[in-house]
């Protein structure tokens, strides 16, 4: 079975191709998490600072024994890492359940579907729209 998780911090809605690209985006990430395989958090602009700001990771879990999860990171100058290392694997892991825990898990569909709306509409009041997470 594969399953997707992602965290989406507001910060990362920076407008880039109009505002018109930017709804196509957001409504097309409202139609991936209404998948049953699939959940987009959205980490609200009053979180502040948080575990994901030291920058993006990707985790692979796998179910069988003789496949290790691994880890694969990335920086702005094209640099990459991974590891199969069970120690820094669990220590991303961890750093996913902190962002998790931060993150607005219910009603994502209906919020990027909002969020997509006001893109088109030109409304900048994302920080006002989206309720701190609780």
């Amino acid at each position: 079975m594969c399953r997707l998780g992602a965290d989406l911090n507001l910060l990362a809605a920076t407008e880039v191709g109009g505002r018109g690209v930017m709804r196509a985006q957001l409504e097309r990430l409202a139609e991936l998490a209404d998948l049953p395989r699939v959940t987009i958090q959205i980490l609200p602009f009053s979180v502040g600072a948080h575990p994901g700001i030291q920058g993006p990771f990707t985790l692979f879990e796998f179910e069988a024994d003789e496949m290790p999860d691994s880890l694969y990171l990335e920086n702005p100058r094209g640099d990459s890492y991974s590891s199969n290392s069970p120690e820094e694997s669990g220590r991303y892991l961890e750093r996913f359940w902190e962002l998790e825990d931060l993150a607005i898990k219910d009603r994502t569909v209906d919020l990027l579907r909002l969020l997509a709306t006001r893109a088109e509409e030109g409304t900048d009041d994302l920080d006002r729209l989206v309720p701190p997470a609780e």
